[in-house]
């Protein structure tokens, strides 16, 4: 056996229980790795370099051997994990049905007393809720929960038939007195509408007297207003004829005055026509004289303002013409440039005058 031989493990002689237990797999390790470090090599020579790489293989079947070996085991371990999981699924099924199969009767009873007492609460709860009222009740409201009451007080309420007793006689007191208050307010509202009838006919009785009382008022001033009018219409006639009379007379004077006024308008009308035509004429002459004038005094304002214009635009290019002659143009260059400004030919410039 070379010296690397040393390095193989021997499966068949390893006991997985003994390997994978704690501390096993650590030892076992640790003297491969010893042993394997201990191994004199050479990897500047071939045969050197050939147990190196041999020494890597047998180190790498080694490692296979042991997986092998604990996967082996995780197998065997998983089937003993599986059956005891299907025995305890069994355990629990069986010991969970077995208890409730037990329990049941428990669970039954406890139930049925459960309801049993329950409904004795909600009847007692419903017995306590029958002397409550949102409002004034009604007689008929308040003995229908007598009726009501009577029903629930004949059940057998067994170990709550004392507080049943009180809750019945309590309630029983109540609606009593309800009864009683509902029987006078019954009573006191009908005495009201008695009373509010009778005083609503003694109204309408009270209303058809003062009515009879003001027709008959109105029957006999209408007869007075009558006869009054009756003479006031005899005297109205009268004076209108009177009236009449006279306006016919003044209408006569009237009509003779305003012929004369006429005449005399007419005549005044005439000459006042005359007058105004005259005067129509002379101011036609004038205004005609006046717009001759305005337009001569117009053509020499404006041809006074053009001249003083033309001397302003000829004073601001020759002010300009110096300017540009005073840089280095000639008059007829500057001229040209002034010339071309005023005709806008030349872009982004212009002159203000």
């Amino acid at each position: 056996m070379s010296g690397s031989e040393v390095a193989i493990l021997n499966a068949g002689a390893l006991v997985p229980s003994e390997v994978f237990r704690e501390g096993g797999i650590e030892k076992l390790i640790s003297d491969l790795e010893s042993n394997v470090r201990a191994i004199p090599t050479d990897a500047t020579t071939e045969k050197g370099r050939k147990q190196i790489k041999s020494i890597a293989f047998q180190v790498s079947r080694s490692k296979t051997a042991l997986e092998n070996m604990g996967n082996d085991l995780k197998a065997d371990a998983k089937k003993t994990v599986d059956l005891v999981n299907a025995d305890l699924r069994i355990v629990r099924d069986r010991c969970d049905k077995l208890r409730d199969e037990v329990r049941a009767p428990v669970d039954e009873y406890e139930a049925r007393e459960a309801a049993r007492t329950d409904a004795h609460k909600s009847a007692i709860q419903e017995i306590e809720a029958l002397s409550r009222f949102d409002e004034n009740p009604s007689v008929e409201i308040v003995k229908s929960r007598l009726d009501r009451l009577t029903k629930l007080s004949g059940r057998d309420f067994e170990e709550f038939s004392k507080r049943a007793k009180s809750a019945v006689a309590n309630v029983t007191q109540q609606l009593e007195a309800q009864k009683e208050a509902a029987i006078a307010r019954d009573a006191r509202e009908k005495e009201e509408r008695r009373l509010a009838q009778e005083a609503e006919i003694n109204r309408r009785l009270k209303q058809e007297a003062e009515q009879r009382e003001r027709e008959k008022r109105i029957a006999e001033r209408a007869a007075e207003e009558a006869r009054i009018a009756a003479e006031e219409k005899a005297d109205r006639e009268k004076r209108e004829l009177e009236l009449q009379a006279l306006a016919e007379k003044n209408a006569k004077e009237r009509a003779e005055r305003q012929a004369r006024q006429d005449a005399e308008q007419a005549e005044k009308d005439r000459v006042a026509a005359e007058e105004k035509a005259r005067r129509d004429k002379e101011a036609a002459v004038q205004a005609e004289r006046d717009r001759i004038a305005k337009e001569e005094a117009d053509r020499l304002a404006e041809e006074k303002h053009r001249a003083a214009n033309r001397a302003h635009c000829a004073k601001t290019n020759g002010e300009i013409v110096a300017d540009l002659s005073a840089i280095g143009l000639t008059e007829d260059q500057a001229k040209a440039v002034v010339v071309a400004i005023a005709k806008n030919t030349i872009r982004h410039v212009s002159i203000q005058y």
